[in-house]
């Protein structure tokens, strides 16, 4: 083998080995979120057409976007509660908040 043959030969396998892993080289370049997932599929079932495609596919997608709304409460929040009044029971018929004297005059037998 002369050296035009050694030159050609080693282009050819540089070539190969970058189509190879062309699909891991896409994801490091975009900076994939699942690079490394990218990088091992491409690695151990590259070899294969199926593996490879999947990967190459993988590699150009991009994770999907989260939307989050904020909205502004339709009704105002309740101030909050003083020390003198912390400890509250809520009125069963009316749902109002008595204090615990106020509920156990109001309620003798409620436990």
């Amino acid at each position: 083998m002369n050296q035009a043959d050694t030159a050609s030969a080693l282009l050819i396998l540089l070539t190969i080995v970058f189509v190879y892993f062309a699909p891991s080289l896409v994801a490091i370049a975009k900076v994939h979120h699942n690079s490394n997932g990218i990088i091992i599929l491409n690695l151990f079932l590259g070899w294969t057409l199926i593996g490879w495609v999947a990967a190459l596919i993988w590699s150009f997608t991009s994770p999907s976007q989260t939307v989050v709304v904020y909205r502004e409460s339709a009704t105002k929040p309740e101030p909050p509660v003083s020390t003198s009044t912390m400890f509250v029971r809520f009125d069963p018929l009316t749902g109002e908040r008595l204090s615990l004297e106020d509920f156990a005059k109001k309620y003798p037998n409620a436990p």
